[in-house]
């Protein structure tokens, strides 16, 4: 019967992985978007891109994090890294795809990294004490 329990135990934070990568990747795929709409309508400057991409992944990786470990409920650290862990492989399969060779992806790591610490780190609500 603990065997079965742990079992869904695992399958639970994987899925929650998961969901927490997929939603990153939704919310890079919009942040992308959305600079270069505004670099192309000549509201921000050409300079700007690698400034927008360091943004968009920060707020990404947190976000994906974020989700990641309110699903997860418990084993924060774990999670959150797993799913910035996931989401670097995907970024650095698109990158080796597309043959990007451009030189704002190396922060990104850092920075989605740091993200990820920062949403494991940070206390969602307020917590009850038990009577």
């Amino acid at each position: 019967m603990n065997r079965n329990r742990q079992g869904k135990e695992i399958t639970h934070l994987i899925k929650s992985v998961l969901i927490g990568c997929g939603c990153s990747l939704f919310i890079m795929a919009v942040g992308c978007a959305l600079s270069a709409a505004l670099i192309h309508a000549e509201k921000l400057p050409e300079d700007a891109i690698t400034y927008c991409s360091w943004t968009v992944c920060a707020i990404s990786a947190y976000a994906g994090s974020r989700l990641a470990r309110a699903l997860a409920k418990h084993a924060t650290l774990p999670v959150c890294m797993a799913g910035t862990a996931l989401l670097l492989c995907v970024m650095v399969i698109v990158r080796m795809t597309l043959h990007f060779q451009g030189g704002a992806a190396w922060p990104c790591v850092l920075i989605a990294v740091i993200a990820a610490l920062v949403a494991s780190a940070v206390r969602g609500g307020r917590r009850r004490r038990r009577r």
